[in-house]
């Protein structure tokens, strides 16, 4: 089911490194699914998790792929063409 992002991963929510990355704050690539170049960052063109805490509890469900967001990305940013995936909960 697709919902809104998180207004922490809308497209004007990046950090661009001194390589010229530019790449989400809140959301970090699924490695190993074979999706862009699984380097963690999420950029174009990635299928990436949602990040909503610090460390590495980052919610629970019985599936990461349970919750699709449909984020639009602004021409700010640069970015297009992400996949963003959560957990149905975060926190107990």
């Amino acid at each position: 089911v697709l919902q809104p992002c998180p207004s922490e991963t809308n497209g004007d929510q990046t950090i661009t490194s001194v390589s010229a990355i530019t790449y989400l704050k809140n959301a970090v690539e699924i490695i190993g699914d074979g999706i862009g170049n699984e380097n963690g960052l999420c950029e174009t063109g990635d299928n990436c998790l949602y990040t909503p805490n610090f460390g590495a509890y980052q919610g629970h469900d019985s599936s990461v792929n349970n919750k699709l967001y449909e984020c639009a990305f602004s021409a700010a940013g640069g970015l297009q063409n992400i996949r963003i995936f959560g957990y149905d909960t975060n926190g107990y």
